[in-house]
């Protein structure tokens, strides 16, 4: 599945992505070995990965979206893959949603994220160390974040 997911030319090792692919809420279509499912539905999925080095440390975070019907109502949800001391990937994230910009760096370099989700307000998530946490939500228009934790 890695190479569904990764692509042939990825600069992450082929045991790193399988580690990665494995973490992801989609399998193999059984039909369809060039295809992607969904594990909560069994329906169609596509993931776009990214990969950008978001701490300027050289080393690649890989930033997945995953398209289908785990997320529930948004039908996108986040993930992102962090490289530990070790040079094993961390889940962060996991959530339903879309990164639609970076902020300036927060804590050791790495960018808050704004994610949207449904509705009008954007999830804002900083680092604090150790992974992405939620800090605040922005209204994208007015009473966008009302009823919303946060």
């Amino acid at each position: 599945m890695a190479q569904i997911v990764f692509g042939t030319d990825s600069p992450i090792a082929p045991d790193v992505q399988n580690a990665i692919a494995t973490a992801l809420p989609v399998q193999v279509d059984s039909l369809d070995p060039g295809a992607l499912v969904d594990v909560a539905c069994g329906q169609s999925a596509l993931i776009e990965v990214e990969m950008q080095d978001l701490n300027q440390d050289e080393v690649p975070e890989v930033l997945i979206e995953v398209l289908g019907c785990f997320y529930g109502g948004t039908g996108v949800g986040v993930m992102l893959f962090i490289a530990d001391s070790t040079g094993a990937y961390q889940p962060n994230l996991g959530i339903p949603g879309r990164v639609v910009e970076t902020r300036p760096a927060g804590r050791d370099g790495y960018p808050d994220l704004a994610i949207a989700g449904m509705g009008f307000c954007l999830g804002i998530w900083g680092w604090n160390g150790r992974e992405y946490k939620h800090l605040r939500n922005e209204p994208t228009a007015p009473g966008g974040c009302e009823g919303i934790p946060g």
